[in-house]
């Protein structure tokens, strides 16, 4: 790559990418004088990779002719991040921002990208995994039993024919490895081969190249093409049309994913016929384009235009700001578990491959690196008491990963209503070891509660969408105070505190005392075996504080305010004075003017995520002393009475900024919670 240089390129000092000058203390590091503008632009289009890279988002159209043919340049690191660019000046204009890193040696063995050459596919999903078994010590402890699932494909069992065949794993080898698929199934009309019970032996002697889907075709040819013999697809690997094998092979997917080698995720395919491949290559893209070159002991990858970070290429986000991308599998329920529980997996996105593994996230552009995100808003969780472990495996920290997780999850979409439970089973039995002393009680775990219950439904900070569409399941799956029973987005905002602010008792606001409520037990009757899957019915037998309050009658729809976490209504006290807020977790559940029992759980803390509305109490709540003695508000559950059971009682909502005044006089009941 250094022969295809310029003259001007290969006089530039090795010294400008030295790790010294990473740091922004350091500022620009040395000038590189470089030739006019109009010589580097006649040097890329001779075929100069690096002119090719520096000219690429020039911004010039400003200046005249004479700057651009006859003033010389300088390169330099740019002030703002120079630890990833260069700046491009003209003078003291700053004409172009060319992003650049050093490539460690430890990936030297791979080609040199040229521009419109990238590094093969295959080549790098091997040196990703030599990489991860090679050097990532906790990937290859995840402390989850190694069991063979129970079939697999045999991808060269057939050779020289590129068909292939089931086999059982109990008659192989307990040492062997295997990759596995996460796709999407797609409609009706574009459904991949399936294992029936009327298929089963055929299946077990040959299923037909030719027969598959072109994303299984795919992954049957990159398993070859990595040096594996099995692979584990869904729709192949479990009898679609056996409810027994069906429940019994969904109630291992912790075992199946987390034992797997590798996944391969059809990320950007929206059914079997796209393929599992990139959508749009990105060297294909102009001013997405990279290469390699060589500056003295450094080893260095230009870009033509910005870095494309992980999580927006893989369609996450932090704390929801903004949506989720285009990648269709992202949208997909069970696929959060299916990524969660795999050790390794190779994402297929829209522009280009992804690597995740329990160290790692990487890209195509950058395979030993990931371009962290700068977030200046992220919430911090809540503790359930004073003093409680704030380390990074801490309690506090835990818990906030699972509602993150289950704000995730309930924001995908799942075709079978009844696989709610299911699709979740396998990242709750990989969650269980961190929760040694809780039991899953559909979602949510026994060490949560009560806090677990705060959760609100409709979308979360940062959202376009504040309002709630949130539909309850027409057919029993899970408690009314689980979320689980509702179809649509939840958030646990409630449990989140502006970032920099984890207030005290003793020093702001509030108090995490949740000394009004007592769990007292619980029932859960699974459906099966699984004891993380579908559920019969459950309870919960608590003792606490209710009082009865109104929905205020909305006379005009502008009296429907709009909070930060989705649509609030007013509740009022007999005498007709507000006294708090509902959020519904079905619109058309509770009419307004409806009575309502509210249920204490924690106070309000100075400092939480969604702050006391003004349009509420018509005051600000500016000061710690705003939500302290006499002014200290609660929040809990909004509940209506079942008409059918007496002491028991299902759940509406969520009810915030609460007097806690008025239940003073109040002395805790027990009831049940269904």
């Amino acid at each position: 790559m250094a022969d295809s240089l310029c003259y001007a390129c290969r006089q530039i000092n090795p010294d400008l990418f030295s790790p010294i000058f990473d740091n922004v203390q350091y500022m620009a590091g040395p000038g590189i004088p470089l030739p006019p503008i109009n010589w580097i632009k006649r040097s890329a289009r001779a075929g100069c990779p690096f002119c090719m890279c520096l000219i690429a988002n020039a911004k010039t159209d400003l200046l005249p002719d004479e700057i651009l043919s006859s003033q010389g340049m300088a390169l330099t690191r740019a002030i703002s991040d120079p630890h990833q660019a260069l700046a491009l000046l003209i003078g003291i204009d700053d004409v172009a921002h060319i992003y650049c890193f050093r490539i460690p040696q430890a990936w030297w063995h791979l080609p040199m990208v040229e521009i419109v050459n990238p590094n093969r596919e295959v080549d790098l999903i091997s040196s990703w995994i030599d990489n991860c078994l090679q050097h990532h010590p906790c990937c290859s402890s995840i402390g989850i039993e190694y069991r063979i699932p129970t079939r697999l494909l045999d991808v060269l069992a057939l050779q020289p024919s590129k068909d292939t065949k089931l086999v059982s794993g109990d008659k192989l080898n307990a040492a062997i490895k295997y990759a596995a698929l996460s796709h999407c199934w797609g409609p009706p009309s574009t459904r991949p081969t399936t294992t029936m019970k009327g298929s089963m032996s055929r299946n077990l002697e040959r299923i037909s190249f030719s027969d598959l889907s072109l994303t299984f075709k795919d992954a049957v040819k990159l398993t070859r093409d990595l040096g594996q013999r099995y692979l584990w697809i869904d729709s192949l690997c479990i009898i679609q049309d056996d409810p027994e094998d069906w429940v019994s092979e969904a109630s291992k997917m912790a075992m199946v994913y987390g034992n797997a080698l590798f996944t391969l995720s059809a990320l950007s395919s929206a059914d079997g016929t796209y393929g599992c491949r990139v959508a749009v290559p990105q060297a294909t893209l102009p001013s997405q384009r990279f290469c390699d070159t060589s500056f003295g002991p450094y080893r260095v990858r230009l870009f033509e235009g910005r870095i494309h970070k992980w999580h927006e290429e893989y369609g996450d986000n932090t704390y929801r700001h903004g949506d989720f991308g285009g990648n269709p599998l992202r949208r997909r329920a069970w696929a959060l578990q299916e990524r969660e529980l795999s050790t390794r997996s190779i994402h297929f996105a829209q522009n280009q491959l992804l690597w995740q593994c329990k160290t790692l996230k990487s890209s195509s552009e950058l395979p030993w690196h990931e371009v962290q995100p700068v977030d200046d808003w992220m919430p911090q969780p809540m503790e359930n008491f004073v003093d409680e472990d704030l380390s990074d495996d801490g309690p506090v920290v835990t818990r906030d990963r699972w509602y993150m997780l289950m704000e995730d999850y309930m924001s995908r979409l799942l075709t079978e209503d009844g696989d709610k439970l299911p699709a979740l089973s396998g990242l709750a039995q990989n969650f269980q070891p961190q929760m040694p002393l809780g039991r899953y009680l559909a979602g949510l775990w026994t060490n949560h509660l009560p806090q677990a219950l705060l959760w609100t439904t409709g979308s979360a900070y940062g959202s376009q969408n504040k309002s709630s569409s949130a539909k309850r399941s027409t057919q029993y799956r899970a408690p009314s105070w689980s979320f689980l029973s509702i179809d649509g987005t939840v958030s646990y905002e409630s449990q989140r505190l502006v970032p920099h602010s984890r207030p005290r008792p003793d020093e702001n606001g509030g108090s995490y005392s949740t000394s009004d409520l007592n769990v007292l037990g619980f029932e859960v009757q699974p459906s099966g075996t699984d004891a993380y899957g579908s559920i019969k019915k459950a309870s919960l037998s608590l003792c606490g504080k209710m009082i009865q309050l109104k929905m205020r009658e909305a006379q005009k729809k502008e009296e429907i305010v709009f909070g930060l976490a989705g649509e609030w209504e007013a509740l009022e006290a007999t005498d007709g004075t507000i006294v708090g807020a509902i959020y519904h977790d079905i619109r058309d559940e509770v009419v307004a003017g409806a009575q309502l029992w509210c249920l204490s759980i924690r106070e309000e803390l100075y400092g939480s995520e969604i702050h006391v509305p003004h349009a509420l109490y018509q005051r600000p709540f500016s000061d710690p002393e705003d939500l302290s003695g006499d002014n200290t508000l609660v929040m809990g559950l909004a509940l209506r009475q079942d008409i059918n059971m007496s002491g028991t009682f299902k759940r509406v909502g969520m009810v915030r900024w609460v007097k806690k005044s008025l239940f003073s006089q109040v002395s805790p009941s027990e009831f049940t919670l269904i």
